[in-house]
Order: structure tokens, then C-alpha cells, then sequence
């Protein structure tokens, strides 16, 4: 079938005459005649003759109407015969109508096929332009006449563009929270009478050789096994230790930030001593927990470290005998009023939560039910990690299951030995600094991060007792004690072999090959005391089920731990880059 073309569908719209006569078969114009039914096709307003009226169609002449010819005028217009006027229809011809529906048909087939053919995103846009369901227009735009004040939205009508896939959500950014803590600061009178200066004391050289592992961490914690009640009281050690306010300027310079006074030598100076020591804690710029001065104080310490909220409890097992003057003065080992606090420190809002237990016995190496069984407890209220102290030696480390389906582990260092004290039979003149590290994991519009727990290590140190060559005054100094690698050889016959320069390669400030303070005795105790580290009797790292151990030579050891569980456990930027760690 061949469609009319431009010009005759126009024709059939726009016509120089409104009634345009017919075309003859030949193609030329027929004169119009001048009678016949087309006069008569409607009448007037008035009553005519021989019409018929239909609702809705206006008037029509009737079939049987008689026909009245115009007669012309000469030399004129022809005229209309008198009587009624008759008001002319248009009428189109039967041949222009077939054409007008056959241009129409046309066009909506065309439209329709271009619509069915038409791509997911819309139709193609103008050339040179971004694509489009509207021609000319961006992609996804609508038509410029559906654009009011400003405002992009799609015209009712058409079709809207594809769904855009949503950006993928950003990733998350992790970060790692370490956090340190020591064993007992047991203030031997030795030890203040080695750190007196012309016009007070000194305690800063002992913590030089480690200060920069205590300042490594977000957050260290350490256990005051001592008094500050005044010089007026004197400066004494065992059995009541009384020590000098400067001891905690050195603690501070050294990187410890909170101390734990709940112990059994807590009230060596009374309930005033007890006051004055907290007073003193809080004006050196630390934090204390463990002990109250009043009862409204909260019954833990809550810091602020790494970006995270982390609440220190700390208690213990008794105060040599010594009554508690009020309940509130001292945390005993007491399961109601531990589980008050640890509820207490996560309404407070804190994110981790550290126990530090004063408990076990004294010098013995292994842990004992209580010990065992009480941590457990702790694990179960949500306890995150427990950095116990008392024994005066290292007791193993233990890592528990998690107490709730998708929990962490949970670390147990059940004793972490001396840090500072003059005691020197085997065993009591060492200690670790414990170290944990959390995986910390933020997405954006999270209001509460993921927590991790990817490491658990350790450092022991030694405390070198020395005399100084010049001065020959009693010197005390805390280094630490490097462990040979795993599957190395024995440390002692590796530190022997390495002949009398040798010195722990994990050496900071003061602590170098050759070292002049270091006699031969020193460097064998040395050996002996990475030795001790690595003992399965004592030193051991018991882990729990599930959990990897190191490979060591032999045995299991108080080395560094890292988690490999599986991925559900672990955070889901482990492999996406980087984990930044917080500055302190």
C-alpha cells in the first residue's frame, strides 16, 4: 500500500476554500449543480417543511423533501428561493476521507512499533548528547515542559527511564585498640631509698628501659600495691607500704594512665591514707578504680582511649585483716556486686570492659579453682578481658570461649608477676606486660561499632637490681627480656653462646650491647628468665578450644597469640586494606 505523501495529507486539513468542489475522475473540477439533495442537507432554526429531527444530531432535510432549484440571477450571484434559508454543512468527499484514515492508521502503527521496539533506558537522544527517554535530553530527564520552578520531575504520561542501580554502600574503616597493663607496683623501702634525690625522689629511671612499650599502647593499666598517705607517716615497705607522691609522676611519664587500688595492702594507711591516695592519683592526672571516697563516685573508672569507651573494674580478695571502714571504700571479690558494676559500666556506655582481680595465692605458679572459676563468672557477665595480679610471679594465660553465641574470647592473664619490687628468689623478679589488641570496626551511619579481638602477646621484663659503678648507690631498672623466636634454640645457650656483650635484643632507653650495668650474673638471670617464660609448668598458655595455639618448640608458650577464627568472627576490612591504628 503506497501512503499519501506530505502534501496530500495537508491538503486534506488545510484547503484554500472551505468547500472545495470535488475532482473529477479526469482530475478536473465539476461545476457545482444547481439543484439536488446536497441543498437541502439542513435547514434553519425555523419550522421547515420535509425535515426530521434526531436527539443529539441536529436537523436533516428528509429523503421525500421537495427539491427547489436556485435560480441565478443574469450577470450575478445566484439566488436562493424564497422561503426558509437552509444553513450549508461541510461534507467531505468519500475519496479525501479514506485517504485522511489511511495517513492516521499510518501513523499510529509507526508509533506504536517504535514504542514497542524502543530500548529498556528509552529512546535514543539527539546525537552528541547524553542518552535519553526524551529525545534531546539527558538521560533520565523529562521533558522540558514537565520542569516547573526548577524542579526535575517526570511528566505524567511518559514512560519513566530504567532504575538506576544503587551505589554500592562505602566501606568500612577499621582501627585497632591495644591496651597494656602491668603487674604489681610493689614499692619496696629499698626501692625509695634508691630513688632519693637531693631534695625528694626520683622513681623515673626505673621505668626508662620500658617506657616506650608502656607509651605504645591506647590505654595501660597497672596495680598501686601501695599507700600515698603523707610524708608525716613515713616512707615504709612490708608489711604497711606508705611511698612518696613523685612515684606516680614517674608512672604517669612512662605511659601508665590508670592505676588499680583495690588489693589487700589498699588500707596500709588507714581510711585517711586511702582518701588521700585517690586525691593524690587524680591530681597527677590518672584515673583509679578499685576504691571510693564517697559512695556516690561510680564504683569503676570509665576513660575515653583510641575512640573507644573502656571501663575499668577492679577488686579484691580481702585487705590483710583490716576492717573496711564503709562498704563503699573498697571492691571485694563480691559476684553480686561485680555483676551491678559491670551492668552499671555498659548503662555508662562503655564499649570494653576490663577486670582487674586481685586474687590466687601467693607464689604459686599455677591458677587455682577459684581463680578459674571466678573468671568464668566474669566472662559470663561480658567481661571483655581480666588482667589479674597477687601472686607475685606469672601464672599461664587463658583464652575462653566466647560465653555468647557470636561473642569474643575472652584473654585471662591470671597473673601477671611483679613489674617493680625488690623481691629476688626465682620466679619473683620478672613479670609481663600483658598486651591485648581489639579490631575496631565503623560503617557509616552506624551508631555502635564491631569489636574484635585479633591479638593477645606479651613482653616479660626483669627488674635489674645494680649498683652503680660511680656512685655505688643501690640502682633498680625494668628491661625487658626478648624470647628467642619459635623452633630457635634454647634461650639460655643462645644468650651464652652469644658471649658477654650479649644483651635482650627488645632493649629501649639505658639498654645496649655492653652494657656497663649488666655483670655476667646479670646476663645468666637474663637467660634464665626468657627461659622461665617458656616453661609449659607455670608460664604456659592454656587455650581454649577452637582456638589455634603458636607453633613453639615443644610446647605451648606465653608468646603471641592472634586469632585466625573464621571470617564471621573476624572484621570485614580485614582483607580490604590497611587497619589504621589510633595515635595515643
Amino acid at each position: 500500500m503506497t501512503l499519501p505523501d506530505a502534501g496530500a495529507i495537508r491538503g486534506l486539513f488545510v484547503s484554500p476554500h472551505p468547500f472545495p468542489p470535488p475532482r473529477g475522475r479526469a482530475g478536473c473540477r465539476r461545476p457545482p449543480p444547481a439543484t439536488g439533495r446536497a441543498k437541502a442537507w439542513a435547514a434553519s432554526e425555523s419550522n421547515v417543511p420535509g425535515t426530521t429531527r434526531f436527539p443529539g444530531r441536529g436537523r436533516r432535510t428528509s429523503s421525500m423533501a421537495p427539491t427547489n432549484p436556485a435560480p441565478e440571477r443574469t450577470g450575478g450571484e445566484p439566488q436562493a428561493a424564497p422561503g426558509p434559508r437552509l444553513r450549508r454543512l461541510r461534507r467531505w468527499p468519500s475519496h479525501r476521507v479514506a485517504l485522511a484514515a489511511v495517513a492516521l492508521s499510518a501513523f499510529l502503527t509507526s508509533a506504536l512499533l517504535t514504542w514497542r521496539l524502543a530500548p529498556p533506558g528509552g529512546l535514543p537522544a539527539v546525537q552528541g548528547r547524553p542518552g535519553g527517554w526524551w529525545p534531546g535530553t539527558e538521560k533520565g530527564a523529562p521533558h522540558p515542559g514537565d520542569i516547573e520552578d526548577g524542579s526535575v520531575e517526570a511528566g505524567a504520561g511518559h514512560r519513566s527511564p530504567a532504575p538506576e542501580q544503587p551505589a554500592a554502600p562505602p566501606a568500612p574503616t577499621c582501627t585497632q585498640v591495644t591496651i597494656k597493663a602491668v603487674g604489681d607496683l610493689l614499692i619496696h623501702l629499698p626501692l625509695v631509698q634508691a630513688a632519693e634525690t637531693g631534695g625528694g625522689h626520683d622513681f623515673r629511671p626505673i621505668f626508662e628501659p620500658v617506657a616506650h612499650l608502656l607509651a605504645a599502647a591506647d590505654l595501660t593499666i597497672a596495680n598501686l600495691e601501695t599507700t600515698l598517705g603523707g610524708p608525716e607517716r613515713g616512707w615504709s615497705g612490708y608489711p604497711r607500704f606508705n611511698s612518696p607522691d613523685s612515684l606516680l609522676d614517674a608512672a604517669r611519664e612512662a605511659g601508665i594512665d590508670v592505676l588499680t587500688t583495690a588489693n589487700n595492702h589498699t588500707l596500709d594507711t588507714g581510711a585517711a591514707g586511702l582518701v588521700r591516695t585517690l586525691e593524690v592519683i587524680r591530681s597527677a592526672g590518672l584515673e583509679a578504680a578499685g576504691t571510693r571516697a564517697a559512695p556516690e563516685e561510680p564504683g569503676f573508672a570509665l576513660v575515653e582511649a583510641g575512640g573507644l569507651k573502656i571501663a575499668v573494674l577492679a577488686y579484691t580478695y580481702g585487705t590483710n585483716g583490716i576492717p573496711v571502714p564503709e562498704p563503699h571504700m573498697v571492691n571485694l571479690l563480691d559476684r553480686d556486686r561485680m555483676a551491678a558494676d559491670v551492668a552499671a559500666a555498659r548503662a555508662a556506655g562503655a564499649d570494653l570492659v576490663v577486670a582487674a582481680p586481685h586474687w590466687g595465692l601467693e607464689y604459686q605458679r599455677l591458677p587455682s579453682d577459684e581463680q578459674r572459676d571466678l573468671a568464668r563468672y566474669l566472662a559470663s557477665l561480658g567481661v571483655d578481658v581480666i588482667f589479674g595480679a597477687h601472686p607475685h610471679v606469672v601464672q599461664p594465660v587463658e583464652i575462653l570461649e566466647p560465653a555468647v553465641p557470636g561473642g569474643r574470647p575472652v584473654p585471662v592473664f591470671y597473673s601477671m608477676g611483679n613489674f617493680v619490687s625488690n623481691q629476688r628468689d626465682r620466679y619473683t623478679d620478672w613479670g609481663i606486660i600483658a598486651e591485648v589488641t581489639f579490631t575496631v570496626e565503623r560503617r557509616a551511619g552506624d551508631h555502635s561499632p564491631r569489636i574484635f579481638l585479633s591479638r593477645v602477646s606479651h613482653q616479660p621484663v626483669w627488674v635489674h637490681r645494680f649498683r652503680d659503678p660511680d656512685s655505688g648507690r643501690r640502682g633498680y631498672r625494668v628491661l625487658p627480656v626478648e624470647l628467642p623466636a619459635a623452633g630457635g634454640t634454647d634461650p639460655a645457650g643462645a644468650l651464652a653462646e652469644a658471649g658477654a656483650g650479649a644483651t635482650p635484643g627488645g632493649a629501649g632507653p639505658g639498654l645496649s650491647p655492653g652494657d656497663p650495668l649488666l655483670t655476667d650474673e646479670d646476663r645468666r638471670r637474663l637467660a634464665a628468665v626468657a627461659a622461665e617464660a617458656l616453661e609449659l609448668p607455670g608460664a604456659a598458655v592454656v587455650y581454649a578450644s577452637g582456638l589455634p595455639a603458636p607453633a613453639t618448640s615443644g610446647s605451648d608458650s606465653l608468646r603471641n597469640w592472634s586469632t585466625s577464627a573464621s571470617a564471621a568472627s573476624m572484621p570485614s576490612c580485614q582483607n580490604s586494606g590497611p587497619v589504621r591504628s589510633t595515635p595515643r
